[in-house]
């Protein structure tokens, strides 16, 4: 018996730790890893006035204080790091969405005159060229892009955008040609090289690269549109009919609506998403950076950036746990408990954390805080039920925990947890069945079948 309650409980922990991990894992965004600045360092420009920010919307509050967080980090971030372009391109992009395009452009100028090797302030200039209608200067800028980085293959299609603008449409074919090497089943591609062709007047090659381009995305809007228009320019009706049903179809299967909360306030969508940016901008930097002193304040100040986005913010809580000492990781998240106390997600990480350092009272506090708040998610009950399940805290109840768990999610996993539960609470022929149904739901289940099989061999 003792050999087999063993075997549970380290099955339990491993169940945990896969939870844990399951839960808070960080998805790190792809980019493109941060150059230096080789010579002096850029000057931070002035802050734009955001004092009457977004003045007709009735968040006006909130976004001032995604904005103002947002630049908060990006200055702390840049000051920090002086000579690493992505933390400077961050806060010029902020710079621009903000309204202060000066402050952005002196950014960028003053990164290219460092003769940096990284094509960011090139790129980002150049997008704002673009912007403004200034092609020429564009094509100029991405160019250099290219040359410094040749290998980005996101260079390409800016650089195409402005080609067209400017009519150089047999230039723009060049490129497009470039993408399609690196992947010939791109349907945007191969839409663009539609478009490229028809500026050209070579309508034979546009309607091959349309064709093409919808058989690899048969609800490419742009592709069906462009063809329709060829097909009507040649008088071809038959394919005109075609394609305008074609493309009504398309218009009402998916409609071109903006999600709900950007029509009730795009002003707070904007600025939740360049929140957002923000943080996986600075989490890009500290994470080839290394400074764990720097990451921890950093992520004090992220957090409250990512409020309202939860998985973003346990993201940034698990990592915060991973570069600080546990009694200043409990003090960091029972603050936070007690900024949002309503915030079921924050009493949930306490609570999760707890477990991890074994602190089980503390845990036992904060789930039931986190279930109250948030009745229907079967995360804090199957994890309290878990803190339960020791002989010395109350087994019997750490089975109705594991059963409300796996009523709200009938998963194998918590199959394996109410299971658990039975054995600890003595009831084995209860845990048998269970992990047999646990098995079943998943036959890959290898604790289940361990457990199982462990149980049958006992006298």
């Amino acid at each position: 018996m003792p050999k087999f309650l063993n075997l549970l409980l380290i099955l339990l922990s491993l169940l945990n730790a896969i939870g844990i991990a399951g839960i808070l894992i960080w998805r790190w965004p792809s980019a493109t890893p941060s150059k230096n600045v080789e010579r002096a360092k850029v000057e931070i420009p002035e802050r734009p006035n955001l004092a009457n920010v977004a003045p007709s919307s009735p968040n006006a509050s909130e976004i001032q204080r995604l904005r103002n967080v947002s630049l908060n980090i990006a200055e702390m971030t840049a000051r920090r790091f002086p000579t690493d372009v992505n933390s400077l391109c961050l806060l010029a992009k902020l710079h621009l969405r903000m309204g202060n395009a000066k402050g952005a452009i002196q950014i960028w100028k003053s990164l290219i005159d460092s003769k940096t090797d990284a094509a960011e302030p090139y790129l980002d200039l150049a997008f704002y060229e673009q912007k403004m209608s200034n092609h020429e200067a564009a094509v100029t800028l991405l160019q250099q892009a290219i040359e410094h980085e040749s290998q980005r293959n996101d260079l390409y299609m800016p650089l195409v955008e402005s080609l067209l603008a400017l009519n150089k449409s047999d230039e723009a074919v060049e490129w497009l040609e470039r993408l399609l090497k690196v992947d010939v089943n791109d349907p945007v591609v191969w839409n663009r090289l539609g478009q490229a062709y028809v500026q050209s007047n070579k309508l034979t090659q546009a309607i091959a690269a349309f064709e093409e381009s919808l058989s690899l995305d048969p609800f490419l809007r742009d592709a069906a549109f462009g063809l329709m228009d060829v097909y009507r320019s040649l008088k071809d009706e038959p394919q005109v009919t075609r394609l305008t049903e074609k493309t009504a179809f398309i218009d009402q299967t998916f409609p071109r609506l903006a999600p709900e909360d950007e029509r009730a306030d795009p002003d707070l969508t904007k600025a939740r998403s360049l929140a957002t940016f923000t943080c996986t901008t600075v989490l890009e930097v500290l994470d080839a950076k290394r400074d764990s002193e720097f990451t921890a304040l950093a992520i004090e100040q992220l957090v409250e950036l990512a409020s309202d986005v939860p998985t973003l913010k346990k993201d940034l809580l698990d990592r915060y746990a991973r570069t600080q000492s546990s009694q200043n990781v409990l003090r960091f998240l029972q603050l936070q408990c007690d900024r949002t106390p309503g915030d079921a997600d924050a009493w949930l990480a306490l609570g999760r954390f707890a477990i991890q350092i074994r602190d089980l009272d503390r845990a036992e506090t904060s789930l039931r805080k986190a279930i109250e708040l948030k009745p229907e998610d079967p995360i804090g009950y199957s994890l309290l039920s878990q803190v339960l399940m020791p002989s010395n805290r109350n087994p019997k109840l750490a089975v109705e925990y594991a059963q409300k768990a796996a009523d709200l999610s009938p998963t194998s996993a918590n199959f394996y947890l109410l299971a658990t539960a039975h054995y600890h609470h003595n009831d084995r022929d209860k845990a048998k069945s269970l992990f047999a149904k646990a098995i079943e739901l998943n036959p890959a289940n290898n604790e289940a079948i361990n457990a199982l099989e462990a149980l049958e061999n006992q006298p």
